[in-house]
């Protein structure tokens, strides 16, 4: 839910509006609510005293739920159809954030800060699991790259006034508002979910892909699980730790917002035009110098203005590449089955940064470091 990876996901059904629009009316809702929040609870977390060791913790567990027990996620999936999925997952979701408006005074909850991110860990993985696998199963033939990136340009361009006005909020009435706010747009996002009355099945899942697992594959979506927690978690850390100012990082991540949705339109155009692998090798490029740049301005007045590339960095890479595991999770019989090791393997990469970090001791410069050296996988592509 709390990160830029999270988007991804919320993506891929506006390419379904045709075909399920009472899911298109639920995501425009529910798009602009996680971007109230979704830079901001890592901040929220520093703010009430806990270090940024105990952060990254909080979101290798998060993380760690939804990536280990994916397998297990889709075999739910495929009992479950896709309404019935977000009816469970958004009271779920509800109960953690309200535990997170408690956190400030209950020593409980503090002492046991983990279970939080456990609870909206799970409420992310049946959600955003489900939406791969339907956009997978339902996107054409001809011009993805086009498509995918007209489309992963609109949710972004629906959420680009969210990051500022949660900061505005968080910052003049306080976080426990603000998830309070969130709490009631996630219930309001399901009102349209009421009018479907069939169900919206899910493809089958077996260990299919695992099976045929090839290392280079493996490797880049490691790389691309690592860059995604760079660009929507450390940039944002790094910008807050500079200005100490919700309202000034939610202005400047609307801003990224904006920039990255115009391009990814375009990013998908060249991909089309140039192929995904010549695109994707240029991002690994690009991505390589911003990060090591990235390191080097962490703490200084500059890196303000350097973060401005990173919202037509960031989709050098994420158009082309999505393209691509989708193009590949059609080959299977039933998408979910790589959508799973895909899922598996992004969290391998995230594990290895917060593991990293949390070992060698706990620096933003370090973490931009090692999206740097990873960066260059993507070369190989």
């Amino acid at each position: 839910m709390f990160t830029g990876q999270h988007h991804h996901h919320l993506d891929k059904l506006f390419h379904l509006k045709h075909k399920i629009g009472y899911i298109y009316e639920h995501l425009v809702v529910q798009a602009f609510a996680i971007s109230l929040v979704s830079i901001f609870v890592p901040i929220y977390l520093l703010t009430i005293n806990f270090s940024l060791t105990e952060v990254m913790l909080y979101l290798l567990f998060q993380w760690g739920v939804f990536g280990l027990f994916t397998p297990l996620y889709a075999i739910i999936l495929h009992k479950l159809g896709l309404k019935e999925v977000i009816f469970i997952r958004t009271p779920v979701l509800a109960v953690g954030l309200f535990m997170l408006s408690l956190l400030k005074t209950n020593a409980f909850l503090q002492k046991y800060y983990l279970i939080i991110s456990l609870i909206i860990g799970f409420s992310d993985s049946l959600y955003c699991l489900s939406i791969s696998s339907l956009f997978a199963s339902l996107i054409g033939e001809k011009k993805q790259s086009e498509k995918t990136g007209e489309f992963l340009a609109f949710p972004k361009i629906s959420s680009i006034l969210g990051p500022v006005c949660g900061g505005f909020i968080a910052s003049y009435f306080g976080f426990p508002i603000l998830f309070l706010i969130v709490v009631i747009l996630l219930f309001t996002s399901i009102v349209p979910l009421l009018f479907i009355k069939e169900n919206v099945d899910h493809p089958k899942f077996d260990l299919e892909a695992f099976k045929h697992v090839k290392i280079k594959d493996f490797l880049i979506l490691t790389a691309y699980g690592l860059k995604g927690f760079l660009f929507f978690i450390f940039v944002p850390l790094a910008l807050y730790f500079h200005s100490q100012n919700q309202v000034t990082l939610g202005l400047i991540v609307s801003f990224l917002s904006l920039t990255a949705a115009l391009f990814t339109i375009y990013t998908g155009y060249l991909s089309e035009k140039f192929g995904l692998k010549k695109i994707i090798r240029v991002g690994a490029v690009f991505h390589s110098i911003l990060f090591f740049v990235f390191a080097f301005l962490t703490g200084k007045p500059l890196f303000l203005y350097i973060s401005f590339l990173s919202g037509f960095v960031s989709v050098l890479i994420d158009v082309p590449y999505e393209t691509y595991l989708f193009e590949t999770a059609k080959k299977y019989r039933s998408p979910l089955k790589f959508l799973v090791f895909k899922e598996v393997s992004l969290f391998v990469g995230r594990a290895f940064l917060f593991g990293a970090l949390i070992l060698l001791g706990t620096s933003i410069s370090l973490g931009f470091n090692i999206g740097g050296f990873s960066s260059l996988v993507f070369a190989f592509f």
